[in-house]
């Protein structure tokens, strides 16, 4: 009886989408309660940096005191990653497929479409602008899309995306700590949890933590550096994102529908 479990145990530590790690039991025993922990921290985390770097250092400026609290950020993420020995559960040892680059092309097309209008600064001004979101990127995701899903992983996929996709969401409050009036917060929470669904189902559908990372960094790079905004204006650029909000969590939940497990 004890052989039984033991195997029965072995097989689903090893089975798709349940990768062995070595998080506290009680993640994956009550994923929304860890879920709703991973996005309190992180907003916890956010203001005590905020709040330090105002406190000591308030002679640097919004962006830079930004950019510093994203490297707490990931310093920590990476931490957790280490201490839960999680690359492999939450998806960073794989890489996307072939099949996989197919899948994503409409993600894609989504995340990049104002760099199609050009470049603001040419390549340089991209480089630039990749090498300082990738840490943000890298740690959202790693949360979000990796240590939530992987918490998810016994649940319905559906319900995971979505889940991870609220969480994301509702993270994006703590934009409030750097001056954003609530007018402006409030569709930014609608819309990063649309996405966030989106990318959820590209992690789920892949297996590779890197696919959503890739489109993360893509998209928040094309809307600071790409001209279609500029060119289309103000109100094009607008519908243009919201039809993206929309387009991309439906075809992500279709592609969960129409995909086995990895």
């Amino acid at each position: 009886m004890t052989a039984d479990l033991a195997v029965r145990s072995a097989r689903q530590e090893t089975a798709p989408g349940a990768l062995a790690w070595a998080a506290p039991s009680w993640v994956e025993r009550r994923p929304f309660t860890a879920t709703s922990a991973i996005t309190a921290g992180v907003c916890v985390l956010v203001l005590a940096s905020a709040g330090v770097l105002a406190w000591f250092f308030p002679e640097l400026g919004e962006t830079t005191r930004r950019q510093i609290a994203t490297l707490v950020l990931a310093a920590a993420v990476l931490v957790l990653l280490f201490r839960w020995s999680a690359w492999r559960a939450v998806g960073l040892t794989r890489v996307p497929r072939l099949r996989d680059l197919t899948l994503i092309a409409l993600p894609l097309a989504i995340a990049a479409w104002p760099l199609g209008f050009g470049i603001e600064g040419g390549a340089l001004a991209l480089g630039t602008a990749l090498l300082a979101e990738l840490p943000n990127s890298f740690a959202e995701e790693a949360l979000m899309r990796g240590v939530v899903v992987r918490a998810f992983a016994r649940r319905k996929r559906w319900l995971t995306a979505v889940v991870s996709g609220v969480s994301f969401g509702v993270l994006h409050l703590v934009v409030l700590v750097w001056g954003a009036p609530v007018a402006d917060v409030v569709p930014l929470i609608v819309i990063a949890g649309l996405f966030g669904i989106g990318y959820a189902c590209v992690r789920l559908v892949t297996g590779s933590l890197w696919a959503p990372i890739a489109l993360h960094a893509l998209f928040n790079v094309s809307q600071e550096v790409g001209r279609g905004i500029d060119t289309l204006g103000e109100v094009p650029s607008t519908l243009i994102l919201l039809a993206g909000a929309v387009v991309l969590p439906a075809y992500g939940l279709l592609l969960l529908r129409r995909a086995p497990r990895n």
